[in-house]
């Protein structure tokens, strides 16, 4: 994958993950970080202080209306063979770190 197809990847996630903690989190603090690294690759990082959830929870059976964007964020990471982490408890914030 070239770096204008990754970067493209990047924003789209970067973009998923700002527009769940707007809709969902009920955040008063969200920090987000791209950085390109040494390698080649770019890391995206997406924190916030919201309502956070369970996890495991919310991505257990197949996509619906609660988890598709969650479940496109995994979808885009993996196609532009990267890794993506999801870190998130109910009341403790959630944060989406990428490396693609």
């Amino acid at each position: 994958m070239q770096l204008g197809e990754t970067a493209s990847v990047a924003i789209r996630i970067l973009q998923e993950a700002v527009t769940n903690v707007v809709r969902h989190a009920s955040a008063s603090l969200v920090a987000v970080r791209l950085r390109f690294l040494q390698d080649g690759r770019i890391g995206v990082l997406v924190v916030d202080d919201g309502v956070g959830f369970d996890k495991a929870a919310l991505l257990a059976g197949q996509p619906s209306e609660k988890n598709v964007g969650l479940y496109g964020m995994i979808e885009r990471t993996e196609l532009a063979g990267g890794r993506l982490s999801i870190r998130s408890a109910p009341g403790r914030g959630v944060a989406v770190r990428a490396v693609l």
